[in-house]
């Protein structure tokens, strides 16, 4: 089962443009090609981009339109990462989430 937490982040990773939620197998196949939890936590800088971007090479089987972390966001639409507007510093950008 998706954790509370996994909806609750701040490396986020979005879910909109395939129109369904994120499927639960998700925070499963992280764990398993990953050997932890890494969704809904703070995680180190190097971790997280690890995170984000096995999430955006995964996008498409697990729902997700836009991943963000570190003060950028990559879209299933541009394919590109772009900024995030007036992103600062802060522990909202270590932790990687699903919604």
């Amino acid at each position: 089962m998706v954790s509370r937490a996994l909806s609750l982040a701040t490396v986020t990773l979005l879910i909109g443009c395939f129109a369904a939620a994120p499927s639960p197998a998700l925070a499963q196949a992280t764990m398993a090609e990953m050997g932890a939890q890494l969704l809904g936590v703070p995680v180190s800088t190097k971790t997280g981009w690890q995170v984000a971007c096995w999430a955006v090479a995964h996008a498409y089987n697990y729902h997700l339109s836009s991943v963000s972390f570190g003060g950028q966001t990559w879209t299933g639409a541009s394919g590109t990462w772009m900024p995030n507007a007036g992103s600062g510093r802060g522990a909202a950008q270590n932790t990687v989430t699903v919604t």
